[in-house]
């Protein structure tokens, strides 16, 4: 199995954590016959010999020609690479059995997951990038319906490729559904029910003029999880705040209100009705 053909590698099955139960998943991810990477843990094992290490530093590193350039480990294979490292590098630029060894190794980035040298004497844990770089999230903006605000996933790691992306919280624009959706795109206006049927929107809105968010009346549930609600607050973007209490029912007054509104309904916070059609 080329586990490096695929985003990332299986998580180890090994219910042991010692660090040749993870070699040894490791090896076997790396194309080794359960065997083999059997012998490769091995190496580690007591009693300990610098000869026995520095054989294993010369396969250890060597795993690394099977990443393609652009290749991010899972946290993991990045743990554990960096767990070797510093119970081996001792051993760098040392000789064994008549070759001697490189003196800077190859590691993932602690912050992107990515493949680099690390060099004496200093021996890095982040790639260049990355060390240089100041935290940050994804540069995005407002959703091109104008009123979904973009939020972050929290990513694998901090930065890079697996890093955090931007997703935005949308309502579906077909005039009679209130499904809330998450997309990656700024573009999507559609849920999945709705995207491959606009001409139903338009006819809809052809038939009746009545603007989305007067086309819904909300009223607070009597109670969610067995919890009785007292109260609903609101608070829109121009400060003003509307309140939902039991017995009273409440129409939208924008669409940034019915989108807030649809994501409680999703909640099981609010129940909702149709109003009359004009």
């Amino acid at each position: 199995m080329d586990a490096h053909k695929h985003r990332f590698a299986s998580t180890p099955t090994s219910s042991g954590n010692l660090v040749t139960d993870r070699v040894s998943s490791f090896a076997f991810l790396h194309g080794c016959t359960r065997e083999k990477a059997t012998t490769v843990a091995v190496l580690l094992r007591e009693p300990v010999s610098a000869e026995r290490e520095r054989l294993f530093v010369l396969w250890w590193q060597k795993t690394f020609d099977d990443l393609s350039p652009e290749a991010v480990v899972e946290p993991w294979v990045n743990d554990l690479h960096n767990e070797l490292f510093d119970r081996l590098r001792e051993h760098l630029g040392k000789v064994v059995r008549g070759r001697v060894l490189p003196d800077v190794a190859r590691l993932p980035c602690r912050v992107c997951g990515r493949i680099f040298v690390s060099e004496p004497p200093r021996y890095a844990r982040q790639c260049g990038e990355c060390a240089h770089a100041k935290p940050y999230l994804p540069r995005a903006t407002t959703h091109t319906n104008e009123l979904s605000q973009p939020r972050w996933s929290e990513g694998v790691y901090p930065r890079g490729p697996y890093g955090p992306e931007a997703w935005w919280p949308v309502l579906c624009e077909h005039p009679n559904c209130l499904v809330v959706f998450a997309t990656p795109g700024r573009l999507a206006r559609y849920c999945e029910k709705h995207q491959g049927n606009r001409m139903s929107a338009k006819r809809e809105r052809e038939r009746d003029s009545t603007p989305k968010h007067a086309r819904f009346r909300f009223r607070l549930t009597s109670e969610v999880d067995g919890e009785p609600l007292q109260r609903l607050t609101l608070t829109g973007r121009d400060g003003r705040q509307v309140e939902l209490v039991p017995g009273k029912t409440h129409v939208a007054r924008n669409e940034v209100e019915l989108a807030e509104l649809a994501g409680q309904l999703a909640r099981g916070v609010v129940e909702v009705e149709r109003c009359e059609p004009n």
